[in-house]
């Protein structure tokens, strides 16, 4: 019996083997497909399959079929099913069905069942060929429980609470969902004599042009230059007004632009503060544990909390909310830290909305116990919401419309120029989060250098899409 076994192993293995090459090729596909890498999309196609054609014959051959004309049928069979349900099934329901009762993420996850039942099935081809049918049943009852400890169980946790929200979360957060969509831009310039070169009112009237009901722009992110003055920030690192902190209030000057137009204006601010700076976030206090990441002190954020504060009480209500990035549970954050940023900002504007970053997840909510709107960090336009609220903030996306210089990396197509979604697409997953009281948020590319330019492609698909829109209405 052992020889026997010893002759049938290697035969039995070539098919498991390729089964989890396949579950690796599908895993890759759907990478591919969900981050938006077009270039690698006829690898993945060809990978797969290859494949699937692979297997179907190896198992074919297991069943003792040996026919040509009955194995090409019924390998041409298995992958016209197996094609049509995993890959031009998933990717129609991410593009056209997620508005009905699954998100982008769920649609996607349709890889990990069907790659686990390939595996399932060599496993019981193996265990045939070996006579094992006990074992068989144990290794399969072994498979389904760590697939529903490992991956259902978690699954369901990470799901929020939907909901249509309390009257005063609804109050609250009514004018950012009226305001249906709004656009972003990382404004990091190299030193803050470059915030003079910044054309205002050509923003405003960019926007309005394109029809963004709101904008965010950027305080900083990561090094010492702010877009505004800031005595607090001065007092700490030992700055001269000027020499890191804008003689030029950016955000007083795009209020006074942005509102004849209705245009509501929001800021982003970090967590981390001026960490890259040469002797900025050595000042604050925030230590540095490795070359990507750090963690955060009580002392860091009262520090940091008081340049928030300076900026909340100048800005007041002229400023409708903040979006307060680097907030990492691995850097230390929890409720009672982020607590301080949310006090200073209420103390400016009890109305001002709070979004607090923990970073991409595969699902949008709300991550901490404070958030007034979902931060929605995502890579591309692909999440839906199921109702308004998510664990009790608004639900809202934010996502690049750039295309990253390395299909590779879709983390860096943020304020990248061109398009990798067109103006139909966009419209249409615009109207779907609309639908459901969700908001999104378009990070779209802006000079850095000096100067107001923006990427003449992107200014022109959000033109088109909000024609689209006005079509579709009659308008």
């Amino acid at each position: 019996m052992e020889n026997e076994i010893t002759r049938k192993l290697p035969r039995a293995l070539v098919p498991l083997g390729l089964a989890v090459a396949l579950a690796a090729a599908m895993a890759w596909y759907y990478d591919a497909y969900v981050n938006w890498q077009p270039a690698l999309f006829p690898y993945t196609l060809v990978a797969l399959s290859a494949g699937i054609t692979a297997l179907t014959l190896l198992a074919l051959l297991a069943r003792g079929e040996r026919k040509a004309v009955t194995l090409l049928w019924k390998t041409a069979l298995s992958m016209a099913a197996f094609t049509g349900v995993s890959l031009c099934g998933v990717s129609y329901l991410i593009n056209n069905v997620i508005g009905k009762e699954a998100m982008a993420r769920q649609a996607s996850t349709v890889a990990l069942p069907l790659a686990s039942a390939q595996v399932l099935v060599l496993c019981a081809l193996l265990l045939r060929a070996l006579g094992r049918p006990k074992l068989l049943v144990a290794v399969a009852a072994l498979m389904a429980a760590i697939f529903t400890i490992g991956y259902g169980v978690p699954y369901m946790q990470t799901q929020p609470k939907w909901s249509d929200g309390t009257p005063e979360q609804r109050t609250l957060t009514d004018r950012l969902r009226q305001k249906k969509w709004g656009v972003f831009n990382h404004y990091l310039p190299a030193t803050p004599d470059l915030v003079e070169t910044i054309d205002t009112d050509c923003i405003a009237e960019t926007l309005h042009e394109i029809g963004a009901g709101y904008y965010f722009i950027t305080m900083m992110q990561g090094r010492a230059v702010m877009n505004a003055p800031n005595a607090a920030f001065d007092r700490v690192t030992g700055h001269q007004p000027g020499e890191a902190c804008a003689k030029r209030d950016l955000i007083l000057d795009l209020y006074e632009s942005l509102h004849p137009y209705d245009i509501d204006l929001y800021v982003y601010f970090t967590g981390d503060g001026p960490y890259a700076g040469e002797t900025e976030g050595a000042a604050f206090g925030f230590t540095r544990a490795d070359h990507d990441g750090g963690y955060v002190t009580r002392a860091f954020v009262e520090k940091w909390a008081c340049v928030l504060e300076e900026y909340a009480l100048r800005y007041g209500d002229k400023v409708c909310g903040w979006w307060i990035d680097g907030c990492y549970k691995s850097w230390n954050y929890d409720d009672e830290l982020l607590q301080l940023y949310y006090d200073a900002v209420k103390k400016g504007n009890p109305n001002a909305l709070v979004a607090f970053n923990n970073g991409v997840s595969g699902v949008i909510t709300r991550e901490d116990g404070l958030s007034d709107y979902c931060a929605g960090e995502q890579n591309d336009f692909t999440v839906l919401p199921r109702k308004r609220f998510a664990d009790g903030a608004q639900w809202h996306v934010l996502a690049p419309l750039g295309l990253s210089p390395d299909p590779k990396d879709p983390w860096n197509s943020w304020c990248k120029p061109g398009v990798k979604r067109d103006s139909a697409y966009l419209r249409k997953y615009i109207d779907k989060v609309n639908s459901r009281g969700g908001v999104v948020t378009i990070d779209i590319w802006l000079e850095q250098a000096g100067g107001t330019c923006f990427d003449q492609a992107q200014i022109e698909t959000l033109r088109a899409m909000g024609m689209n829109s006005s079509a579709a209405s009659g308008g």
